[in-house]
């Protein structure tokens, strides 16, 4: 029999403990620290903010029927989450989140009321009924606080519920994540870290977005307040028309993050979209190059980081 070194062994271990973890969210380093996750779930959106207390929020639920099985090694014995968002019912944002709903407990569901009539869509509809899961439909002005963080709605301006849209991106849930630090209790003012998500919203709801948050365009310092943010989730992965230039100049990210597949058929992110980021200064991060991409939240402030 070949003797195998205990060198190898080492190596090998260490080797097959790093591939593992690549696969997962990245780890709390801090008891009072929230992390945000842009999960690398290929061409869809998954997000899951995890903060102290088991305080837990999922927006969308990726392409693929595994991402339960992902949650359950990010959270642990932690079966629960207090809020999960379908930003709206494309495939690639809600065929993951049947299979949440049957293995968590979820404190609340918030979606666009849109009619859609996919066996993807349909089943997770099935799903909250069958297991009493109370339901809110998304309007601008909601808030909802989970631990330390604020998700408060800024799109749709109007309850979306029986509308059959032409684009259901059209309709897609934009909201703000706000983290306080420490004991700060949450606002809109500095203190807070911003995160601003926006689903698969395109270059008309931006420019609504713009018309009813930037109301002093000649203030070359900060022209829309309601919108700046820290790190942008870019909308709609990245595609030709979303992303305008007008909307990055307000929004002003110093990270934006990309959800996008290898290789994808769409060809996302679009070179036009990435130089328009370019422009603004941002750091571009993606998750089909970087991985799962963290953002953490703590004392000491905000730091970004890929698992790649």
């Amino acid at each position: 029999m070949r003797k195998i070194s205990l060198a190898a062994v080492v190596v090998s271990a260490v080797l097959l403990i790093t591939a593992i973890r690549a696969g997962l969210p990245a780890e709390r380093t801090d008891a009072s620290e929230t992390r945000i996750t842009v999960l690398d779930v290929g061409q869809g959106d998954a997000v899951l903010v995890d903060g102290p207390g088991d305080a837990e929020i999922l927006i969308d639920g990726g392409p693929t029927p595994d991402l339960a099985r992902r949650l359950s090694r990010a959270l642990g014995n932690d079966r629960s989450l207090d809020l999960v968002v379908l930003t709206h019912p494309h495939a690639d944002h809600v065929i993951g989140l049947a299979d949440v709903l049957r293995r968590y407990d979820v404190g609340r569901i918030l979606l666009t009321g849109v009619i859609h009539t996919t066996r993807d869509y349909e089943e997770f509809l099935t799903t909250i009924r069958d297991r009493h899961i109370p339901t809110t439909v998304a309007v601008a002005g909601q808030t909802y606080d989970v631990g330390p963080a604020r998700l408060a709605i800024l799109f749709p301006f109007a309850d979306q519920t029986g509308v059959r849209p032409e684009n259901l991106n059209s309709a897609s849930i934009v909201a703000m994540l706000m983290v306080g630090v420490g004991d700060w209790k949450l606002g809109v003012g500095d203190e807070s870290r911003r995160i601003l998500l926006t689903g698969d919203a395109e270059a008309d709801v931006e420019a609504l977005l713009l018309d009813r948050h930037c109301t002093d365009r000649s203030d070359s310092v900060d022209p829309c307040p309601r919108l700046r943010a820290d790190v942008l989730k870019v909308p709609h992965h990245g595609s030709q028309d979303s992303s305008s230039t007008a909307f990055l100049v307000a929004v002003r990210p110093h990270d934006a993050i990309i959800s996008v597949g290898r290789r994808n058929e769409y060809h996302h992110p679009h070179p036009r979209a990435l130089k328009r980021l370019e422009r603004i200064g941002a750091r571009i991060w993606r998750t089909d190059r970087d991985g799962d991409v963290a953002i953490r939240v703590a004392d000491q402030g905000l730091s970004v980081s890929g698992a790649r």
